[in-house]
């Protein structure tokens, strides 16, 4: 599962091993694109709470589950 919005600049996908991937979507500077760059995170990660919470506040018909975080350690 995925969240992304117009609002914020980043994606953020929850892969079925437990793994968050922060996709940071670029901008355009003097006409030219620059590349995206993405972040992944793992359960234990100092950042993974922080992600999995706005993850969660993103997507409430789909949050991740404490048991996904416990499966995947």
């Amino acid at each position: 599962m995925s969240v992304a919005t117009d609002e914020v600049p980043y994606t953020i996908i929850h892969r079925g091993d437990g793994v968050l991937v922060v996709r940071v979507h670029s901008k355009t500077r003097n006409g030219r694109p620059l590349p995206d760059t993405s972040f992944t995170f793992k359960p234990g990660d100092p950042q993974y709470e922080s992600w999995k919470n706005i993850y969660n506040e993103s997507h409430p018909d789909c949050p991740i589950a404490e048991s996904t975080l416990e499966n995947n350690q």
